[in-house]
């Protein structure tokens, strides 16, 4: 943004000191050198703007994204999501699905040992 400043007042700079002409006048070598000066600085300045814009609807999207991200998150019937920023929720979530994996393994290893007690019970009654 500052360099699109300094373009548009560096092209303010050389039309201010570009003669005034009234009526038919010939140009000079030096306005004609002026004015190809000027018009580069008008096409950086276009090329400024249209880099500015697309940076603009960028961040607009990355901005939307990032609150459909937090919207679902926040959303999440999962109880203790804890943390303001996504960065806090996300590590939130993250500890939450560890806790879960470890309680799944855990669950399942007492089922298998549930299934071999069931088993050994049978062989038990059948003695």
């Amino acid at each position: 943004m500052a360099e699109a400043k300094e373009y548009k007042q560096r092209v303010e700079e050389l039309e201010s000191r570009m003669p005034r002409r009234t009526g038919l006048e010939e140009r000079t070598d030096s306005g004609g050198n002026q004015s190809n000066e000027i018009e580069k600085l008008q096409d950086d300045l276009r090329q400024c703007e249209n880099k500015l814009r697309k940076y603009v609807q960028h961040s607009e999207r990355l901005e939307s994204d990032r609150r459909r991200v937090f919207d679902a998150i926040s959303s999440c019937d999962i109880g203790d999501i804890v943390g303001d920023s996504m960065v806090d929720m996300v590590a939130s979530l993250c500890d939450k699905l560890v806790s879960l994996e470890e309680e799944c393994v855990a669950l399942s290893s007492s089922e298998t040992k549930a299934a071999a007690y069931s088993t050994e019970m049978d062989s038990l009654r059948e003695q």
